[in-house]
């Protein structure tokens, strides 16, 4: 059992999708007010470009397959090949991961300012998917430390991040000018493929690990970006040239700066911003916890591969349940009860690391699996709305830099909170062999995660098809520079 997952819904929905037909019109005053209704008239579209099915559907395949093929493999890897501890671990791989993803703004502005051969959004998808072709190469080859392995994955991730901001780009640009019911076709064929990836990589990653080994397993998660590279190579034509529209070095920083000051302008979208890093900080044990499940529970590759599929199919049950049941909630309910019911399964899993299942007649991956799914299936309830508020404040004109700085701040949130669990690891001397206060431990990352509960205040009353976007603000700061 994982305590709190907070990584599954890496996001990526938008206002429009999450609430089809909320946004108002500019001139009307009224809160917003979801009309589901209107999208019964909007049968006469477009149909998709393919383009977009190169570009987004094939390279999120092959996200969601590069995240969950070798991730049993490197955590092996480390464990058994190099022989390294859970608290070294989880903060040196935690630390290489999350950086490049911290920083997703950053790449926008690079694309916007710096077109390659007239394109903006292909050629740099390829780049990307090639360096994280190479460094998974390089790990099924010719690594064999720890530092080495941080390198590699340093650069896997950035490959792998600034290949992810172009493709949500291009998604974005396929959604420009056309209605709500098609943007949120669009969203929903880029994560969910993302997500039916993710399922087959975790059940493949497990199965085959015995059979071809983690160098393996490496080289065939580096064989994977090929499908993506081939289909940028026939995407790259049909991209828009936009050589004779771009904006200089300059001017695109000046623009991006100006965004920035939109945001921070606002005062939810800044309180907002602040709760969400605070609650993605909160402490996480997953690399001490995979290390128990192997040395002290003795529990095989297919056994947490199962794992790793059920808590999968559980972030998409999670999902549904949010949009078919709670989208009308209000935010601070649902994060309140959320967090509660996370904690409270979070806490029964102590029973595990305490070994008193055993004294209870629950087998052990019986109770992991069954555990770690229900408790996916609240967190990625809870966490939903979140989300879609993030995506709610991003001002008109500026939705991809700014909802990148939300997704920024949440996987900053995240390495603090990979990093805060490494540390107590280290503190509470749990070891690759040595798990005497590893039920203390989760027991105290699990009662952490109720500390952003204090902060709720920051969060807007409502639900998030009721909160305005400051759509406003910045038209006038674009009005007064024109002046």
């Amino acid at each position: 059992m994982c305590i709190r997952d907070r990584t599954t819904a890496y996001s990526g929905i938008r206002a429009e999708d999450e609430y089809p037909g909320a946004i108002q019109d500019k001139d009307d005053k009224a809160p917003l007010i979801d009309k589901e209704d209107e999208l019964e008239d909007e049968e006469d579209q477009e149909p998709i470009p393919v383009y977009f099915y190169l570009v987004v559907v094939v390279g999120f395949i092959v996200k969601g397959l590069n995240e969950t093929l070798p991730s049993l493999a490197m955590f092996y890897f480390c464990k058994d090949d190099l022989k390294e501890d859970p608290a070294k671990v989880g903060a040196v791989i935690n630390l290489v991961r999350m950086i490049p993803w911290s920083i997703k703004p950053v790449y926008g502005l690079f694309t916007d300012a710096f077109p390659v051969m007239g394109k903006r959004r292909t050629p740099y998808i390829f780049v990307g998917l090639l360096i994280s072709c190479l460094t998974w190469i390089m790990l099924g080859t010719v690594i064999n430390s720890l530092a080495l392995v941080a390198v590699c994955m340093f650069f896997n991730n950035l490959g792998n991040a600034f290949a992810n901001v172009c493709m949500e780009a291009v998604t974005v640009e396929c959604s420009t000018g056309m209605k709500f019911a098609r943007a949120a076709t669009l969203q929903s064929w880029m994560w969910g493929t993302n997500m039916v990836a993710s399922i087959i990589g975790s059940i493949f990653g497990g199965y085959m690990l015995n059979a071809i080994g983690n160098r393996g397993m490496f080289l065939i998660a580096g064989c994977v970006p090929v499908i993506a590279l081939v289909a940028i190579g026939f995407a790259f034509p049909l991209e828009q040239d936009s050589s004779m529209n771009h904006l200089s070095f300059k001017e695109s920083c000046s623009e991006w700066s100006s965004q920035m000051k939109c945001a921070f302008r606002h005062r939810v979208t800044v309180r907002c911003l602040i709760f969400l890093l605070l609650y993605f900080s909160t402490p996480t044990v997953g690399d001490a916890s995979n290390y128990f499940y192997t040395n002290e529970l003795h529990l095989s590759s297919k056994v947490l591969s199962t794992v790793a599929v059920f808590g999968n199919v559980a972030g998409v049950v999670g999902i549904c349940v949010y949009q078919k049941y709670l989208r009308g909630v209000p935010v601070r309910s649902m994060v309140l009860w959320g967090t509660i019911l996370s904690t409270a399964l979070a806490l029964l899993g102590v029973l595990l690391y305490s070994r008193t299942n055993k004294k209870m007649g629950i087998p052990d991956d019986v109770f992991l699996i069954t555990d770690s799914t229900t408790s996916v299936v609240i967190s990625q309830a809870a966490v939903m709305p979140l989300f879609a508020l993030a995506a709610l404040l991003c001002p008109e004109k500026v939705e991809g830099t700014i909802f990148a700085l939300f997704t920024a701040t949440m996987n900053f949130g995240s390495l603090i909170g990979a990093e805060l669990g490494a540390l107590l690891t280290y503190l509470f001397g749990v070891e690759a062999h040595n798990f005497t206060y590893m039920w203390q431990l989760v027991l105290l990352a699990s009662l952490m995660q109720l500390i952003p509960l204090a902060f709720l205040w920051l969060l807007p009353q409502g639900s998030a098809s009721n909160i305005e976007r400051p759509d406003d603000e910045y038209d006038d700061e674009s009005e007064s520079k024109q002046d």
